[in-house]
């Protein structure tokens, strides 16, 4: 009897330990956490539709360790390759048709390497466009350009002049891969307002 009360403790155990590991820790099997710590220094970003430049923003990347009292200990090299990006759009009222109502999703290349480190001087900042200058030219952005003037909802003062505003929610992925070939990747959303400034 005893014996059986033992494995039922020793079980109920191990089912307690694994049940208080923490969602980041189990969302990948490498020993880091990687993650976008920052983008457009938490600012909205404002995209003026009537120019045909491409918008980019800066993105902030981190790698911490996931057991930080291993930090002290020689360990195989476990920074971050960053490979990927990817961009796309949404809106809150649901109307989320790429090429209709919100611009077209892409990916692009990166090469750039971030180090697993402890606090923001081991970040790494990099740039991505955000806002192609192609996709100014295609349904919905350029859709803003021919609404000056037309008494849209969506127009707000501006220096004095009302122009059409449009909001959508940004989401940029950035993936990677450690030095063992761990994949690992974040993403975090954030604010563009698209307007047609005069």
């Amino acid at each position: 009897m005893k014996a059986v009360v033992g494995v039922i403790s020793a079980c109920a155990l191990v089912v307690g330990l694994t049940g208080c590991v923490p969602g980041y820790v189990k969302d990948n099997d490498s020993p880091v956490l990687f993650r976008i710590a920052a983008i457009n220094g938490g600012q909205t970003l404002v995209s003026d539709v009537s120019t045909a430049a491409t918008e980019t923003v800066d993105v902030v990347l981190a790698v911490r360790p996931k057991n930080p009292l291993n930090t002290n200990v020689p360990q195989v090299a476990e920074a971050v390759f960053v490979e990927q990006y990817r961009v796309s759009f949404s809106r809150t009222d649901g109307r989320n048709v790429e090429g209709v109502d919100v611009p077209y999703s892409f990916t692009g290349a990166l090469a750039t390497v971030v180090d697993i480190g402890i606090g923001s001087d081991a970040n790494v900042v990099i740039t991505i466009p955000l806002v192609r200058g192609q996709a100014k030219q295609e349904a919905p952005l350029r859709n803003l350009r021919s609404l000056v003037g037309a008494g849209v909802s969506g127009q707000q003062q501006t220096g004095g002049v009302l122009v059409p505003r449009v909001s959508m929610i940004a989401e940029i992925s950035i993936f990677g891969r450690t030095v063992a070939g761990e994949a690992v990747s974040d993403t975090r959303r954030f604010t563009v307002d698209f307007v047609d400034l005069p």
